[in-house]
């Protein structure tokens, strides 16, 4: 988990990856840019809460992909509309 990491500007989260877990990177305050691979499925409550400048989500999969991705806490449904690799 990198909960409270005061470092990270730009986070790029790596193709593969299915599941971000509860918390993993709530409060990290330094954090402007996300970029999310074709292959998350899931991002589970709590994961980006806090991430107050947070100005920019990226996702690699298309609209259609971003839509089934299950966002349990709608924490970055306040980044609509996200950029997908088709828009």
């Amino acid at each position: 988990s990198f909960a409270h990491c005061r470092q990270i500007k730009d986070l790029a989260i790596p193709e593969g990856v299915i599941k971000i877990g509860e918390g993993a990177f709530m409060n990290c305050h330094a954090l402007e840019k996300l970029h999310l691979p074709s292959t998350l499925k899931y991002i589970d409550v709590g994961a980006f809460q806090g991430c107050m400048n947070l100005k920019e989500v990226t996702f690699a999969g298309t609209t259609k992909q971003w839509i089934a991705v299950n966002d349990l806490d709608g924490s970055l449904l306040q980044f609509e509309p996200i950029k997908c690799s088709d828009n």
